[in-house]
């Protein structure tokens, strides 16, 4: 379902003018491809530690699950939404656009907001293992602890 209103979005960009909303600087592009690539990166190395069926919501758990703190989820709790943020990031840097930045922006305020959602069910899942995962783990940026 996130990723349906997450295409709506995107949808719904095309058909709106879009003008750049910064002037392209000789750098931008670069970083703009570094970023995106490491983001899909991270998104790739991410799906090691989860069944995407189950993770898609396409199949339910076999068995009760354990928590994963290894790998990229010893860095941040979220690297998948890590992840699509530094793509989408990335897409804004290559072509500083007020499609790209609208994109971006409804994005990052959606992925906040499924991240308050996710780690509730979480906590009741999980509870205090979870809740102590989270003081030594960051949420999306790695050494940034809050």
């Amino acid at each position: 379902m996130a990723g349906i209103s997450l295409l709506g979005v995107v949808l719904l960009s095309l058909f709106f003018p879009s003008r750049m909303v910064l002037k392209p600087l000789g750098w931008m592009q670069p970083i703009g491809l570094l970023l995106a690539v490491w983001g899909v990166w991270i998104i790739n190395l991410s799906f090691r530690y989860y069944d995407f069926k189950t993770f898609a919501g396409l199949k339910e758990p076999e068995e009760k699950a354990l928590l994963k703190k290894k790998g990229l989820l010893s860095m941040v709790r979220h690297p998948i939404y890590l992840g699509t943020l530094m793509v989408l990031g990335g897409y804004f840097f290559y072509s500083p656009s007020s499609t790209a930045l609208i994109i971006f922006t409804v994005s990052l305020l959606y992925i906040l907001i499924g991240i308050q959602l996710e780690e509730r069910k979480l906590i009741a899942e999980f509870g205090d293992e979870y809740r102590q995962y989270c003081k030594q783990v960051p949420m999306l940026l790695p050494f940034l602890k809050f």
